[in-house]
């Protein structure tokens, strides 16, 4: 019996095969099923492509090669060039590179001098046309900036674990006059990044363009620190059209001398879709979602471990968002845990503790799998989604 299914069906269940890497031998299989599964599986079997010391000699030839079938469905390189030379990159292989017409991201793993020992022009030649950098590594502020600055087109900016060997990052940021990408409008910062980014965009007029920002977690005394940084940039006045934000709870948390929040999204009439990660006590949650004032927000997400809230408030919270008496506009509630399986306990223990959330037709689970954290931007697939 042969059963017929649309492509849009079949090409869901390819991508669901694809994203999880204990299947990737499968994905292999279908390519060879029928040539209607030809195009998807390739997509996904050739969308990423890693360049280290085993590979690049391999890749290096099939860009060269007449024969190679798979290169336009190349969209993201990573590269780690701590295991590679810099002789590697020569201005012919950027040549080479640039032939990936389809190619819109790319992760580098840096180390110090490693864009300097490579030259500007090899980075401008073979990603001008990328739109999405990850960066990860050890990079001093001047080169970071440096860097960034290659890349024309960029979009969206996510850096993970650089750090800088600079006595003050306020001083370097004061004496560069380095203008950021003119489309750059999502960040996602981490410790060692966020003030000398921010202090940098401010200075260079840039920071109101930013729509979507994800900050890190911090200790407690950072975050005040940074706060009071953010402050003196004037952070309230040139974000005012910040549309997404990732956040930890410990951001919104009240400091020990005042009543409110260190971050004030009064300050954001644009807030669209907010984002709460677990990193505070159970306990401070409640504290931190009765005090936000975001009258425009569509969109309420929590990054939460489930389980250890078992014995949270939740009927105060439930209360608090069924009276949406902040949220005028809110339109979506959304629930994801990060595991290994589709939880259906988990998800009737929410339906069960927010009773009146759940019958209001507004609130959302989304169960993903611990890889995802590293392949997806949570906030925006996540927002799109609701």
């Amino acid at each position: 019996m042969t059963i017929e299914l649309p492509q849009e069906l079949i090409d869901t269940i390819l991508d669901d095969l694809a994203a999880d890497p204990d299947s990737s031998s499968c994905i292999k299989t279908c390519a060879l099923v029928c040539s209607a599964w030809v195009p998807r599986s390739r997509l996904r079997l050739f969308n990423t492509c890693l360049l280290n010391s085993h590979t690049i000699s391999v890749f290096s030839d099939l860009l060269r090669s007449t024969h190679c079938t798979f290169l336009p469905h190349v969209r993201n390189i990573q590269i780690d060039f701590k295991a590679l030379p810099s002789s590697r990159f020569s201005n012919e292989f950027a040549l080479d590179l640039r032939s990936l017409t389809g190619v819109r991201s790319l992760e580098m793993t840096l180390e110090i001098g490693t864009v300097h020992a490579i030259g500007s022009i090899f980075f401008r030649t073979a990603f001008s046309s990328v739109t999405r950098l990850v960066l990860d590594g050890l990079i001093t502020l001047p080169s970071l900036i440096s860097t960034l600055c290659l890349f024309p087109n960029l979009h969206s900016l996510r850096i993970h674990l650089a750090t800088y060997r600079t006595a003050s990052y306020a001083s370097s940021v004061a004496t560069t006059q380095a203008a950021p990408p003119p489309a750059l409008v999502s960040l996602a910062l981490c410790a060692n990044s966020v003030r000398p980014i921010l202090a940098w965009l401010h200075t260079t007029e840039h920071l109101f363009r930013i729509r979507s920002l994800k900050l890190p977690s911090l200790w407690r005394h950072e975050v005040a620190a940074v706060c009071q940084t953010l402050q003196r940039l004037g952070l309230g006045g040139t974000l005012r059209h910040l549309h997404c934000l990732d956040i930890p709870l410990t951001w919104l948390l009240p400091s020990p001398s005042e009543s409110l929040p260190l971050f004030d999204l009064s300050f954001y009439p644009s807030l669209h879709t907010l984002v709460l990660r677990d990193s505070a006590y159970p306990d401070d949650m409640l504290r931190c979602i009765t005090q936000l004032a975001a009258p425009s927000l569509e969109c309420l997400i929590f990054d939460l471990d489930i389980p250890s809230y078992r014995c949270f408030n939740w009927a105060a919270l439930d209360d608090f968002l069924d009276r949406y008496s902040r949220f005028q506009d809110l339109r979506s509630v959304v629930f994801i845990q990060f595991t290994n399986y589709t939880d259906p306990a988990e998800d009737k223990f929410l339906r069960d503790v927010l009773p009146l959330l759940a019958a209001s037709g507004v609130m959302r689970t989304k169960w993903l799998r611990k890889f995802e954290n590293f392949s997806i931007d949570i906030m925006e697939r996540v927002a799109d989604a609701a």
